[in-house]
């Protein structure tokens, strides 16, 4: 096993290249590894000239909630940049030893992060930066945090990571840990050395946008509620004439699960798809105890907004929001998804609803 030492020295956000996002290839998912040259997508550098942040977005984008999803028609702040942080990490760098050797120590920084892609597949993002004047062979990233009961393994890996270069690796984000500790997370990385031996590291990794955290409160949130009552969200949607406008109806029954406590559904709002009949913000104000009859509550929706692009570029569109007070949570904030035949049934009616 090659040993790695514990220096660092500084570098340039400048000079980072652009960052790619690893996808699978053919040969990945027959068998399980990289045989030949990495497929990957090139993808915009997430750098900001020093001068002027405005009108210049990262792929995450704040929304009112304070969350990091964009919405459209949704106010819109930009964020600052991802890259200002990583001297923090590497500071916080925390190296595994292991073994005796010369080689020399790979600069490699990490980040955990979501995008809104990821909302829906319960997935995260592993970036890993090469900041060296060498290529580094990444045989296997793993993360841990206190918000979660395991740790997540990143997928496409091994991966040779090219000297000045960034790529994200998504990873299955575990079960919620609705009691954490303080401890922070951390990334360990297993590379191989130029002589055939693999050694592991562990980095404290940024997180952007606060995404942890936020992830977090939505699942602790939802778990109090779902502690007293569950959502369920009806197998088909259904239609209804107004004014000679086709309104999209979605029926929510709610059940009590009988364990003692009480929940209330406080709202429901838009999302970059949908937009509730009455404006962006419907108050629900419906309380559930263990007592509580089930009850159907009905959502009436119009298109947020129609546009060219507005259904081939939707990721989080279906998934419904809800504001609730539930344990100990006075602001629960969470999403439910509807069945992918829902999905498409949303789809086709914003089609038809659009180009009337």
């Amino acid at each position: 096993m090659t040993q790695f030492g514990s220096t660092l020295t500084g570098f340039h956000t400048a000079d980072i290249k652009p960052k790619r996002a690893v996808q699978p290839t053919e040969a990945e998912e027959g068998a399980g590894g990289r045989s030949g040259p990495p497929a990957v997508e090139l993808r915009r550098s997430h750098r900001f000239p020093s001068s002027d942040h405005a009108g210049r977005f990262e792929l995450g984008i704040r929304e009112e909630e304070g969350l990091f999803a964009a919405a459209g028609g949704r106010r819109m702040t930009p964020v600052p940049p991802r890259r200002a942080t990583i001297g923090a990490a590497l500071i916080a760098m925390l190296v595994a030893l292991s073994g005796c050797s010369s080689e020399p120590v790979p600069k490699l920084s990490v980040a955990l992060f979501q995008n809104r892609a990821d909302y829906a597949s319960r997935s995260l993002q592993v970036e890993i930066t090469n900041l060296g004047a060498e290529d580094v062979v990444i045989r296997r990233a793993t993360f841990t945090s206190p918000f979660f009961e395991t740790g997540g393994s990143a997928r496409h890996l091994p991966y040779t990571l090219t000297a000045g270069s960034t790529a994200d690796f998504p990873a299955t984000v575990p079960a919620a840990l609705c009691a954490p500790s303080g401890a922070k997370p951390s990334v360990t990385l297993t590379v191989r050395a130029r002589d055939g031996s693999d050694s592991t590291m562990t980095l404290t990794p940024t997180v952007p946008f606060n995404s942890l955290a936020s992830l977090h409160a939505q699942d602790c949130g939802r778990q109090a509620f779902e502690r007293i009552a569950r959502i369920t969200p009806a197998a088909h949607l259904r239609f209804e004439l107004r004014n000679g406008a086709e309104i999209a109806l979605l029926d929510l029954r709610i059940t009590p699960t009988g364990v003692a406590g009480v929940a209330r559904l406080v709202s429901t709002t838009g999302t970059t798809l949908l937009i509730p009949t009455e404006g962006e913000v419907r108050p629900l104000d419906l309380t559930v105890t263990a007592t509580s009859p089930p009850t159907t509550l009905t959502l009436d929706f119009v298109p947020s907004r129609c546009g060219t692009h507005v259904i081939s570029e939707d990721k989080i569109g279906t998934l419904i929001p809800f504001h609730a007070v539930a344990g100990d949570f006075s602001d629960a904030y969470f999403r439910v998804p509807v069945s992918p035949v829902v999905k498409g049934e949303f789809y086709d009616w914003v089609g038809r609803y659009c180009g009337r």
